[in-house]
């Protein structure tokens, strides 16, 4: 990944394996997000990782394999999504490739159709301002823009990845100044009495 400041002239190229923190590299207003995408075990939060890079405003120029003209079979043939079924391009779908199958490339993880890139990106963020494909692959630009439902859920999906989370707990619990016993109270306000054992529910009780 590639990202430039404008304003003062400054770059920073992410290396690989790396992800970008805006807290240690800043914010910026262009990145280059090129053949990356598809070789990500996680493709939505590598978006996410992007975004929290960009200001707002910010452009986003990617490139991806897509698999519109290029969707692979268990045969390992390749045909057209639409001439599989012409349903099928308007819905957003990923293609997993599991160990070398595409190419004999391990890295090589899972590859969008356009709807899925479209939706990943707005879920990231974005606005998609174009979308090309292009044989197996294809382009995107996007501009970085403020959704306050979608910054609460990549938030969300933040905590379940670097801090404990009960993943039976309804994430709304979590919330901060939720008045509950479910989990550990989160906010200078947010003072809950014991609840006795009795009383508990039942994904609380000491087993």
């Amino acid at each position: 990944m590639v990202a430039r400041d404008r304003g003062r002239s400054r770059h920073h190229h992410a290396r690989p394996g790396l992800e970008p923190d805006a807290e240690t590299v800043g914010q910026f207003d262009i990145v280059l997000f090129l053949g990356v995408l598809y070789h990500l075990r996680n493709p939505l939060g590598g978006l996410d990782a992007v975004r929290s890079v960009l200001k707002e405003g910010g452009q986003l120029f990617l490139s991806t394999m897509m698999i519109d003209e290029h969707l692979q079979l268990p045969d390992r043939s390749v045909t057209r999504l639409a001439d599989l079924n012409p349903v099928l391009a308007a819905v957003p779908l990923w293609q997993a490739f599991p160990g070398g199958s595409l190419n004999g490339d391990f890295t090589n993880c899972f590859a969008p159709n356009r709807q899925a890139l479209v939706v990943a990106l707005e879920e990231a963020r974005f606005r998609v301002e174009a979308v090309t494909t292009v044989s197996m692959g294809g382009y995107a630009r996007a501009v970085a823009v403020q959704d306050a439902l979608a910054a609460k859920y990549q938030q969300l999906d933040v905590r379940l990845q670097k801090t404990p989370f009960d993943p039976a707990v309804p994430y709304y619990l979590d919330e901060e100044g939720a008045l509950h016993d479910v989990t550990k109270p989160r906010g200078p306000e947010a003072q809950v009495p014991p609840v006795p054992e009795e009383k508990r529910p039942w994904w609380r009780l000491r087993l």
